[in-house]
């Protein structure tokens, strides 16, 4: 593994989800802090554990720990990181 940069969500592949409405919510907002956008996934086709709940599912990987530009936008950006999620969380529920 290694190489890889910014930020994909996995999620219900349902586009009138909550799961999938919220995760979009917060990919944009996560992109728009600066990270490559690498989409949304499909949790079920990759058997995703923490899928197996009865509750909406944004597993979000937000960049990688193996490259030194991924370890600085997480360290230099926790608080916009934290927003983003409160936001898209806020959004969504008042949507």
């Amino acid at each position: 593994a290694g190489g890889g940069q910014g930020v994909e969500i996995f999620c219900n592949p349902d586009s009138g989800s909550i799961g999938y409405q919220l995760s979009q919510k917060l990919l944009n907002n996560i992109v728009a802090l600066g990270r490559p956008n690498r989409g949304l996934k499909n949790a079920e086709a990759i058997d995703l554990y923490e899928y197996r709940v009865d509750a909406p599912v944004a597993y979000t990987e937000i960049d990688y720990h193996d490259s030194v530009e991924g370890c600085n936008f997480l360290l230099n950006n926790r608080e916009s990181i934290a927003i983003a999620f409160v936001n898209a969380i806020y959004a969504q529920a008042n949507s």
